[in-house]
């Protein structure tokens, strides 16, 4: 292999081959804790999706049973005046629908003696399907992430054979094949190019290209020989490739996926019993038309296929996430795409809501913390009005007030001014003596008693 081909092989294969420095290695280790951590929080999460359908039977726990035959005196007195209430409509007002009573009476009945074992039959076949979901699920979805986004340099050198092609079809770009494998793995491990006492595990021709490095100091990409050190290690290209950032990104997609799985999830389990506790409370009374029970058999049915399909519609993303993962897309693209495939997730598909009634993602916890959030920011909003206005009306006033004795200093200016001037008028008027003067008078006294 000469140094042309060489040349070709490293420009090739640049974006999987990067040298190792004193400076970048602990950006890679700090990196790599980060998704460590993220990795662990994404495990912990999953394990939690399988603990959480351990609750599934708080609808048949001792806690609801207990709370039910607490209150039955309360449910059968007020079965005794749903009965009452029927005998008096068709003695007094004469209803003679007896085929539809005794019809819904007899669905009233059977749904409070059936419904709970109905929903514990409805639980165990539930439990059964997420079961046969899981036996795929072989290794963890944070050991998946490692596979499609880790590339080791020895896997290119001996299974692709520095071929584009071939590395292309290549299934497996490195040798993760468990999560022991994960913590075996050293990101700021270098290529060993063999030495005066030991073998490299490269090829011949692997060793000649991993030996050199690419410059282009001269304006004309030419081959270079990796530098040596005496106080640090020698030049050497990293083994591991990787996407630090997507990386990231996509572990946090996940978690924040799986933990608003849990979220809803942990609602409609809990839901389940208000629904038991509530039906079973109000079966008996609704001897007549039967409507509320049937609503209530169609709510606790629906309910349980929806948790199904937030089972499936998570092993539907976790998938996804790995196929989008393997596929020989940019690293931006698979971010949006990383983006709306946890979207749809999160928000469920509208056709489960407009089959079964039931929000199978999080659009009302959506919707509630929007209104809190909008309703805190209008009561700051309205904080904020009455405090400037209280302002603005206090400083109003004050105008108010300092105009007000302003006019007031005026106006006690202008009739003195009018009584000084009516005082010298009428002194004038006595000293003249004149007809005038006497008119003046009388004008003046008559004036001083109008009201």
């Amino acid at each position: 292999m000469d140094d042309s081909e060489i040349l070709k092989i490293l420009l090739r294969f640049q974006d999987y081959l990067s040298l190792t420095s004193i400076w970048t290695a602990p950006f890679r280790v700090i990196g790599w804790w980060v998704i460590m951590g993220l990795a662990a929080i994404v495990d912990a999460l999953s394990g939690g999706i399988e603990e959480i359908y351990d609750l599934l039977n708080f609808f048949d726990s001792d806690q609801i049973s207990g709370f039910i035959d607490k209150w039955m005196p309360v449910i059968f007195a007020l079965m005794a005046l749903a009965l009452g209430f029927l005998g008096w409509k068709i003695i007094v007002q004469k209803k003679t629908d007896y085929d539809k009573i005794i019809t819904n009476s007899l669905f009233a009945l059977t749904l409070f003696l059936v419904l709970p074992w109905g929903m514990q039959q409805a639980s165990d076949l539930l439990l059964a399907g997420k079961g046969m979901l899981d036996e795929d699920g072989k290794l963890s979805v944070s050991t998946k992430i490692y596979q499609n986004n880790i590339v080791d340099v020895y896997k290119i050198d001996k299974d692709a054979e520095w071929s584009k092609k071939e590395f292309k079809k290549l299934k497996k770009k490195n040798n993760i094949e468990n999560d022991e494998d994960v913590k075996l793995l050293d990101i700021t491990e270098p290529v060993d190019t063999g030495g005066i006492f030991h073998s490299s595990p490269l090829t011949k021709d692997g060793e000649k290209i991993l030996d050199k490095k690419v410059s282009d100091a001269s304006g004309e990409k030419k081959l270079e020989d990796l530098e040596s050190f005496w106080i640090q290690d020698d030049e050497a290209y990293y083994r591991y490739s990787w996407h630090p950032w997507y990386m990231m990104f996509e572990l946090g997609t996940i978690a924040f996926v799986l933990f608003m799985t849990m979220f809803k999830t942990a609602q409609l389990i809990m839901e389940l019993g208000i629904l038991k506790i509530f039906s079973v409370g109000t079966a008996l009374t609704d001897l007549e038309n039967g409507q509320r029970n049937k609503k209530f058999l169609e709510k606790i049915k629906n309910t349980f296929i929806v948790l199904f399909s937030i089972e499936l519609l998570l092993q539907c993303y976790i998938l996804f996430t790995d196929y989008i993962g393997q596929a020989d897309i940019s690293a931006p693209i698979k971010i949006v795409v990383l983006i709306a495939a946890a979207i749809l997730t999160v928000d469920g598909p509208n056709f489960i809501e407009e089959m079964f009634g039931i929000d199978s993602g999080l659009k009302s916890i959506s919707r509630s913390l929007v209104g809190l959030f909008a309703g805190a920011k209008t009561a700051k909003m309205a904080t904020d009005f009455t405090a400037s206005t209280a302002k603005k009306a206090g400083k109003m006033a004050g105008k108010i007030a300092k105009k007000s004795s302003d006019a007031a200093l005026v106006g006690m200016g202008a009739g003195k001014g009018i009584l000084d001037g009516f005082k010298e008028n009428m002194e004038a008027a006595k000293s003249g003596g004149g007809s005038n003067g006497g008119k003046l008078e009388k004008t003046v006294t008559r004036l001083c008693h109008m009201d």
